[in-house]
């Protein structure tokens, strides 16, 4: 009591003071408790939020790479589909022209016009000066590989189906009949009017022109060594011999 007089300060005050102090840092302990436990709770908030960001967009990706890999298989299976009918198309197709290439009517017409003398050839101004009996012969072969052209360029049958089988005899035609060829081109554009086609065997150039890439008359024996079921005359007959 002496000393808290002396010391200026009523009695009681200590005890008063140690308990507000006490209850002082109670509370601070209480709101930095409460302020970690916040924070925590707020952090795992976070990773959870963003782990589940990341599956979504994993999921979506996933779902998106699927979709793309079902398209993709669809326009092949689209592809494949279209293909097959179009083979199937061009199988009678063809047979047909090979039937008529092979026909004994053929083979007399190509072998009628390969006989024509070049001078009536040079001199004729077109196919219609050609004599009855070569003329029809002409008209004949040279439609013909006109009509090959028109299949070939417009992919009904397989050029390389067509050039393997026929270039020696497409092109021997056509070195025959070129000057006659060229002068029935000139006398329809003299003659015809300006409105009508004046092309003539414009098909049948154009497998000329192929087959000439593919080096003239042995384009055929070029795309045959491509076949993975060709082999060569001397390689048969190895293979018979061992």
């Amino acid at each position: 009591m002496r000393l808290a007089r002396l010391l200026g300060r009523p009695p009681g005050r200590k005890a008063e003071s140690d308990g507000k102090g006490a209850s002082r840092e109670s509370s601070s302990a209480g709101i930095s408790t409460g302020v970690y436990a916040t924070g925590t709770l707020g952090l795992t908030c976070v990773v959870v939020t963003g782990g589940r960001l990341m599956m979504d967009a994993i999921t979506a990706f996933a779902s998106v790479f699927i979709a793309l890999i079902a398209v993709a298989a669809t326009i092949w299976q689209a592809r494949r589909s279209a293909r097959l009918a179009e083979d199937a198309l061009a199988l009678p197709v063809a047979a047909e022209t090979f039937r008529e290439f092979r026909s004994q009517t053929f083979r007399e017409h190509a072998r009628r016009l390969l006989t024509v003398p070049g001078e009536e050839l040079n001199q004729a101004s077109g196919f219609h000066e050609l004599s009855p009996e070569f003329q029809e012969s002409a008209y004949h072969i040279c439609y013909y590989f006109e009509y090959i052209g028109v299949l070939t360029a417009h992919g009904l049958v397989r050029k390389e189906v067509v050039i393997g089988t026929m270039s020696t005899q497409i092109m021997e035609v056509w070195e025959k009949m070129a000057p006659c060829i060229i002068a029935e081109r000139q006398f329809r554009r003299e003659n015809l009017p300006q409105d009508a086609g004046v092309e003539f065997l414009p098909h049948y150039e154009n497998l000329v022109r192929q087959i000439a890439v593919l080096g003239g008359r042995s384009a055929g024996m070029r795309i045959r060594k491509g076949l993975d079921g060709w082999c060569a005359d001397g390689s048969a007959r190895r293979a018979r011999t061992e």
